[in-house]
């Protein structure tokens, strides 16, 4: 019997329900509330899986709250989060949606989206403890709301900055121009003043903009990503802005780029950074398709990928996607929904570093599910550490919040299985290190080095086998070296200041 279950585990196909995850692969829930959607997912170090979005707070579906909910890793409900496995927050009496959530290093958790009073709405952001009981120490009790311009404004994306400033992508509207938004916090939730003007950045494209995605480069430079809307038809569009929110003048025109499709539209739900080849990925909705635009260092579409920079992927519908990873070989994990017919449902998908469907993952690189009778949504996902991938979304057939978990043999830039720590030939000493580390039992030259962790990827080149670690904050790294005829070899590091 223990061999058939061995075998079972071995030969689990990738790209197949985890069935190991509350016996299905799947959990759906309106997590005790009238109806439930979920928008984000991330772990923790522990391996328990925290999802957030928003629940209805009254039988009459007019008024939303904030939620967060921890669950252990084989699916059940972690009761010891919040009250009974949940938190709720409340903004306002009227609507609050999450969009977004990211974890600090120190085990807390920042959601963010936007709280509606009246007729406008305005970004909000809450910080829980690893516990589930909001942080005091931010905000106003565990929360922030702020009003950009004096009418709506919104958070779309949320991410940590190596110095524990956080920042934010997002839109800030008026009756008569809609600006994609670029906004910082520090630590304890106020508005960083040294970042743009009172703590924000306004950027002007051709039509109504806004950001979904946004991240931190090894420069301390800043990018977003999202989409304008232009006569009809949307664009997608990019920022890179310098660390106290100037632009970044050699990228694009004068710190801004937007990408023109000749068939039609395009949007992006999320944007990625892959230091395997130096380029920018956004993925989203192209003319009819889901798309993947990549872009170089300087703004220009990278026309080496796909045509002209871009990748379309079909099911047979209208696809998009909404959440992506890059794995550790440059591939990229998908989730999204696909409408056939009039209705939606969920699909994860799997394509090669190159565009192309991996065809040994699902069938024929995808796998979808029909969670209800009606629409489906993948909203988003994220890479647990030993690579099996979480999709979180919500369906309408009475509101519920799903949850599934996909077997995966390849893990995330941001989360290296402990197979391949397993393969490491190469030590690091001092170890533990403040400042300098040397690599010792590489017999090729060095290309590249990432010192990786939960939610960040450090890149170095480097033509010797001693670099500097100083600016990185204290923690427990993997080193990723790839060697100059492509190979790959990893060590642990632990960094104490």
């Amino acid at each position: 019997m223990t061999l058939l279950v061995s075998v079972s585990k071995l030969y689990a196909q990738d790209g197949q329900l985890d069935l190991s995850f509350n016996s299905t692969g799947k959990v759906i829930s309106n997590f005790g509330a009238y109806n439930a959607s979920l928008t984000a997912v991330q772990t923790t170090s522990a391996g328990k899986i925290i999802v957030a979005g928003s629940l209805a707070s009254s039988s009459s579906f007019s008024s939303y709250d904030f939620f967060v909910a921890q669950f252990n890793s084989d699916g059940s409900p972690d009761l010891s989060f919040g009250t009974n496995g949940k938190t709720t927050i409340d903004f306002s009496a009227n609507y609050d949606a999450v969009s977004s959530m990211c974890m600090q290093a120190d085990g807390k958790i920042l959601v963010t989206g936007r709280s509606t009073s009246n007729v406008y709405y305005d970004v909000a952001v809450a910080r829980l403890n690893a516990n589930g009981l909001l942080d005091a120490s931010f905000g106003t009790n565990g929360k922030v709301l702020v009003d950009v311009q004096g009418e709506s404004d919104e958070a779309r994306s949320i991410k940590m900055q190596n110095d524990g400033k956080i920042i934010i992508g997002g839109l800030s509207s008026t009756s008569t121009i809609g600006s994609a938004l670029a906004m910082r916090l520090n630590a304890d939730g106020s508005l960083d003043n040294s970042f743009g003007t009172s703590g924000h950045v306004l950027c002007q494209f051709v039509g109504p903009a806004y950001f979904t995605s946004c991240l931190q480069m090894n420069d301390g430079s800043l990018v977003f990503a999202g989409s304008c809307l232009v006569l009809g038809n949307s664009r997608i569009v990019m920022a890179k802005l310098n660390g106290d929110g100037s632009k970044y003048t050699s990228f694009g025109t004068n710190g801004l780029a937007e990408f023109v499709e000749s068939a039609g539209q395009s949007s992006c739900a999320a944007l990625q950074y892959n230091p395997l080849d130096q380029n920018y990925y956004l993925a989203g909705l192209g003319a009819t398709d889901a798309m993947i635009l990549s872009v170089k260092n300087d703004g220009s579409p990278n026309n080496s990928f796909g045509t002209n920079g871009r990748v379309s992927f079909d099911l047979g519908g209208t696809e998009i996607f909404n959440s992506f990873r890059i794995d550790v070989n440059g591939d990229f994990l998908l989730c999204g929904n696909n409408s056939i017919g009039g209705s939606y449902e969920s699909f994860v998908a799997k394509l090669k570093g190159n565009g192309t469907a991996d065809a040994s993952w699902g069938t024929n690189g995808a796998t979808s599910i029909n969670w209800s009778a009606n629409n489906d949504y993948g909203t988003a996902m994220f890479l647990q550490s030993d690579g099996k991938l979480l999709m979180v979304g919500a369906n309408n057939n009475g509101a519920f919040g799903h949850i599934a978990r996909f077997n995966n043999s390849t893990a995330a830039i941001n989360g290296i299985k402990s197979a391949v720590v397993q393969k490491q030939v190469v030590t690091c000493y001092p170890n533990p290190a403040s400042d300098i580390i040397h690599l010792q039992g590489l017999e090729e030259k060095v290309e590249t080095i990432q010192i990786i962790t939960h939610d960040r990827v450090k890149l170095f080149k480097s033509n010797n086998n001693s670099f500097n670690i100083s600016c990185i904050p204290n923690g427990n790294y993997l080193i990723l070296i790839r060697t100059q005829h492509g190979s790959f070899k990893t060590a642990p590091l632990i960094i104490v200041h």
